[in-house]
């Protein structure tokens, strides 16, 4: 798995800079790299990306739970 570099804003930092249709998720008060794996979640487009590699066709292939996001609503964690 590796993260790219969109991620969810953070409720402090972008309350006072978004006009447009927030979604706020509370995630609760937990560490940083379970809110970091949040973040990648909730990114606009990718925020992470999981490739499994085939030994048989040397192809790689994304995992399913690599998703991304296309709509225009901004998610804050």
């Amino acid at each position: 798995m590796v993260y790219a570099s969109s991620k969810a804003a953070r409720y402090q930092q972008a309350k006072d800079t978004l006009r447009t249709f927030v979604i706020t998720v509370n995630i609760g008060d937990i560490d940083e790299d379970i809110t970091r794996c949040w973040e990648a979640i909730f990114a606009p487009g990718k925020g992470w990306r999981v490739i499994v590699s085939c030994s048989d066709d040397d192809e790689d292939y994304l995992a399913p739970w690599s998703v991304s996001r296309k709509d225009k609503h901004c998610v804050v964690i």
